[in-house]
């Protein structure tokens, strides 16, 4: 029976990057670069996404099962670096999604993880209580947006009001939320992963907190590299059963790997992880 490794669930973005080597174009979104991943480490994928016709996602992601939800705008995003601090604005929004326009083929199995990965508050509660057996992961950034009268996109530090009993892990980054939440969530959850950019990350499981150091490698463009390590971290953890230790290790690796190139070009086979790590 035919069966999806891992389905994200959130808008595919066009992204508009301008740093001091000029201006490029790229598609970006959560969902986007999980699902680039997954080609990447040869495992299937799906996505939700509400976007316009005129994306070409397909040619993009050619082994990525889509359940497109059609509309008249794709979420555009303008993300300018400089001296290391990253300004992103807003230029267009696409809709909602809606969980009655997602029809699943009703012979696959569940997928094996479910990634809740909205970008703009666009993926509604309901889509929590779907496919019970499979892995919930959660990055809650999206969640945690306001967008100023100017198209900036700030953090609002609110804790995201959700339904944590059915989420298995919460990512999130330490610029999008305060530590009184990391605490309040690390009771409600089996496991939270806070992602601290050169500084490591710090994993809170089962009441243990672990801070990880980070790879270091000279950063071209930090756009999707949080997804990056979001995703690999799960598939390590979830699909392939390992420790959480060495799913940290792989996951930082491949978001290191990751920033040394424009948008998700750069992002590394399982081979080249493992040569890495070698």
């Amino acid at each position: 029976m035919k069966s999806l490794d891992v389905l994200s669930i959130g808008n595919i973005t066009k992204d508009i990057i301008e740093n001091d080597s000029g201006n490029y174009f790229e598609i970006g979104g959560s969902s986007f670069y999980a699902s680039r991943v997954c080609e990447e480490l040869n495992l299937k994928s799906g996505i939700i996404s509400s976007l316009s016709k005129d994306l070409p996602i397909e040619t993009l992601l050619p082994y990525t099962e889509f359940f497109s939800q059609l509309g008249n705008s794709t979420t555009t995003f303008v993300n300018s670096y400089r001296n290391d601090i990253r300004i992103q604005r807003v230029l267009s929004e696409a809709a909602s999604i809606d969980l009655c326009k997602f029809k699943y083929p009703s012979d696959w199995d569940a997928p094996k993880i479910v990634f809740i990965c909205p970008v703009l508050n666009e993926v509604p509660n309901d889509f929590f209580n779907i496919f019970e057996e499979s892995k919930k992961i959660c990055n809650l950034q999206g969640w945690m947006r306001s967008i100023a009268e100017d198209g900036e996109i700030h953090s609002n530090k609110y804790l995201p009001n959700l339904n944590y009993s059915l989420i298995d892990v919460v990512i999130t980054s330490e610029s999008d939320i305060e530590d009184e939440h990391i605490n309040q969530i690390a009771k409600m959850v089996p496991m939270i992963c806070v992602t601290r950019g050169r500084k490591g990350c710090t994993v809170i499981s089962d009441n243990d907190q672990i801070d990880y150091k980070t790879e270091k490698i000279k950063a071209i463009d930090e756009t999707g590299a949080g997804d990056v390590w979001a995703t690999v971290f799960s598939i390590s953890r979830f699909i392939w059963a390992f420790e959480i230790n060495e799913s940290v290790e792989m996951a930082n690796i491949a978001a290191a790997i990751s920033l040394g190139g424009v948008g998700s070009k750069n992002i590394p086979s399982l081979g080249q992880i493992i040569n890495y790590r070698l």
